[in-house]
């Protein structure tokens, strides 16, 4: 009886995983769509400041100070709440914003 009940559907699928109404792998995929494209924007965002940073410091005559950049230090330019945890961003962020930096300060 317990085999045909599994093997029929009856018991499996019946209960699903649920937060606020929606089903937990929506939530789920969701919130995976919402940081990759805060990632993205951690990304462009950081590459770009770091990347005008660096260049102004260059043309400028300014020593090499990536750290003591505000840009490096705040790290949440273009930061959207609904991206998810910002330390994550933050994180990406500064990533690309050395990369760009040092681009543009070495040119």
């Amino acid at each position: 009886m317990t085999l045909a009940l599994l093997s029929s559907g009856a018991v499996y699928g019946s209960a699903q995983t649920t937060y606020n109404g929606q089903p937990l792998t929506k939530v789920l995929f969701q919130g995976h769509e919402r940081w990759e494209e805060g990632r993205k924007q951690a990304q462009d965002i950081g590459y770009h400041d770091g990347l005008h940073d660096g260049r102004w410091d260059l043309d400028h005559h300014r020593p090499f100070r990536l750290e003591k950049e505000a840009s490096f230090r705040n790290a949440d330019h273009g930061y959207q709440p609904f991206y998810g945890d910002r330390a994550r961003y933050q994180e990406e962020y500064r990533h690309a914003y050395e990369r760009g930096y040092r681009e543009g300060y070495h040119r």
